[in-house]
């Protein structure tokens, strides 16, 4: 079941919902690899500079990968959540280039 829906301008519309005591969004799998995020990666939410929204950043110890073959392993996961979302989103891409 899809539950994102698309706005113009790529933005990706969530529906908040009940995780066990409070509420949350989920996040699509190729955002969370293009950012390098797994389960219980730590993230920063600050206010939007307008104060009108949050903004999810990752945490500096788990945003940049250390050693080669982890830059390269997540290299090789960014390029896979492009293509991801490339296919996912072709309608809008091809929409908004023309």
């Amino acid at each position: 079941m899809r539950t994102a829906k698309s706005r113009k301008g790529g933005d990706i519309l969530r529906t908040i919902r009940p995780i066990g005591n409070s509420l949350g969004i989920i996040i699509d799998k190729p955002v969370l690899d293009l950012l390098g995020l797994v389960n219980g990666s730590t993230v920063d939410v600050t206010l939007a500079p307008d104060g009108k929204g949050l903004l999810l950043t990752p945490a500096a110890a788990d945003a940049e990968p250390r050693s080669e073959e982890d830059r390269a392993a997540h290299r090789a996961r960014v390029e896979k959540a492009i293509d991801r979302v490339m296919k996912v989103h072709a309608k809008a891409f091809k929409a908004l280039a023309e």
